[in-house]
């Protein structure tokens, strides 16, 4: 049975997320940052003009570097993420300096042939203390 949707450009579905009340960022196959929410200058103190085209190591807390590079590209390798639920909090380096973690939802991005492209996170302001989310390690 023939699908009745066609593939949809997944920068039009960015658009579709309230990018002042959530921080999104998506970033290429290398972990560079290409959009950089008003949310995500709120959240974590970076303007978009300082964060787009910087490595998403602007964000990740030193300590866990390692692991969120070995996990991208194993991610981008499998076409899939090796966590379930998709959303945890995510432990998140601010430009102050301090760590914090928020609710977030990522996700690997695909053109209209099923590829990889890059990878999109989407966090919340709040600070999950009312959702029973695993904690990212």
């Amino acid at each position: 049975m023939p699908s009745i949707c066609s593939p949809v450009n997944p920068l039009v579905l960015i658009y579709m997320v309230d990018m002042n009340a959530h921080a999104v960022i998506v970033v290429d196959l290398r972990g560079v940052i290409r959009t950089w929410s008003e949310g995500a200058e709120k959240l974590f103190g970076y303007d978009a003009e300082s964060a787009v085209g910087q490595s998403l190591e602007l964000i990740i807390p030193e300590s866990y570097r390692d692991r969120h590079w070995a996990a991208f590209r194993a991610a981008l390798e499998r076409g899939s993420l090796s966590f379930d639920p998709a959303m945890a909090n995510i432990p998140v380096a601010h430009r102050d300096g301090t760590i914090s973690r928020f609710p977030g939802h990522l996700s690997l991005l695909r053109d209209a042939k099923g590829e990889v492209i890059g990878a999109i996170g989407v966090f919340s302001a709040d600070d999950g203390s009312g959702l029973a989310l695993p904690d990212l390690q």
